[in-house]
């Protein structure tokens, strides 16, 4: 999904993106060798995650995502994958992304619906994960808006946490009665409307 929404802003190839929450650098290492973009750096908390994305990308910073040791209107893009729920002060978070950000710069986040989180730790799947936020996709669009931002894309998705066969049919479905409410995650892609 975030590939898709990469290529969809039509970036140019000197184009500098930042992924937030890095881990083990797959999602940055599949943007870079999916799309023209040649310049990626990962950020992430754990030096053990670093260590494991160092044989994918070259660029890592070991910071969190409120503090970001980078220069001013410097970036082109940010995302984030499975990491606003983690941050203790979301604010402090888009404040930094805003700063870092060149002007019109994208930011771009993928993490779980409010139902995603309850799914999962109902079911283990974020068992020991410390959850500071359960944004649902409105309140994050009104977070973005009231932070300087302007919503470019946004969307619900996913039905099932493993691929079934027809799955987008079902999300297609689903999405034209108005029930994407029962999916189990969520993107929004914004702009940095003036710095």
């Amino acid at each position: 999904m975030m590939v898709q929404q990469i290529k969809s802003l039509d970036v140019a190839k000197q184009a500098i993106i930042v992924d937030v929450g890095t881990a083990d650098g797959q999602v940055l290492r599949t943007m870079l060798d999916h799309s023209s973009i040649q310049m990626g750096i990962g950020i992430d908390t754990r030096y053990d995650r670093l260590r494991i994305a160092k044989k994918r990308i070259l660029n890592l910073i070991q910071a969190t995502g409120e503090i970001l040791p980078l220069l001013s209107n410097s970036v082109d893009i940010i995302f984030s994958t499975a990491v606003i729920k983690h941050l203790p002060n979301l604010q402090s978070h888009i404040d930094e992304c805003r700063r870092v950000l060149k002007p019109r710069g994208k930011l771009i986040t993928i993490d779980p619906t409010p139902l995603g989180i309850k799914l999962g730790l109902l079911f283990g799947h974020f068992s020991g994960s410390i959850i500071y936020q359960t944004l649902s996709l409105k309140e994050m669009q009104a977070l973005l808006v009231s932070s300087g931002f302007r919503i470019i894309d946004d969307r619900r998705f996913m039905l099932f946490p493993f691929p079934i066969i027809g799955y987008q049919f079902f999300e297609a479905c689903l999405q034209a009665v108005h029930l994407d409410s029962l999916f189990l995650n969520q993107l929004v892609c914004a702009e940095c409307v003036d710095n």
